[in-house]
């Protein structure tokens, strides 16, 4: 019986041990990813984006994370989480300028869509701000994904990401002022 009761107390112990989110690095999280976050995760990215922009002498692009763009954005993100694919495409067959549409009347000029996603285990930390890193890293190393996010007509960018126990899915929607133009798309 004591063998027990010192087994759990040293298993208790461990635990604890492991679990101490001081051991983690800042903005590290277990478990569910608090909403504000999640908003940091997709604040980070605009930011990174417009560091690389500027890094090859690009003009800035906006980012407002209330924006319509960043809304279709975050609506594309949870959709693909949901419904578990990952694509342009929605399985209804709703593409970005559908989702644009349905967000900001008369539609904006969208120029392309970029889409990344992980998987984990569950229970697994995350960083926002390595998530935001690797996922700009990522794009910046695929000529697709630079060129739609390096468009010098961008001036817009809506950055909408979801973060489940398993998946974070993250979209971004480039975007200039005026009318409709060439739409260039991603994964």
């Amino acid at each position: 019986m004591f063998g027990f009761k010192r087994s759990w107390l040293v298993g208790l112990l461990i635990l604890s041990a492991c679990s101490s989110s001081s051991d983690l690095p800042e903005g590290t999280v277990v478990g569910d990813v608090p909403e504000t976050q999640v908003q940091i995760l997709e604040q980070q990215i605009a930011t990174a984006i417009s560091g690389e922009r500027r890094f090859e002498r690009l003009s800035f692009v906006s980012h407002d994370t209330r924006s319509a763009l960043s809304a279709a954005a975050r609506t594309h993100s949870i959709d693909m989480a949901r419904r578990g694919y990952f694509s342009h495409e929605s399985p209804d067959g709703n593409g970005p300028f559908e989702r644009a549409a349905a967000y900001q009347p008369p539609l904006p000029n969208v120029l392309g869509e970029t889409l990344w996603m992980r998987t984990m285990s569950a229970g697994q930390p995350v960083n926002v701000s390595q998530v935001a890193r690797d996922t700009v890293q990522d794009w910046m190393g695929s000529t697709g994904h630079r060129s739609v996010l390096l468009d010098p007509n961008a001036t817009r960018v809506g950055v909408g990401a979801h973060i489940t126990e398993t998946t974070i899915h993250i979209t971004v929607l480039t975007a200039k002022e005026g009318g409709r133009g060439n739409f260039l798309t991603r994964n």
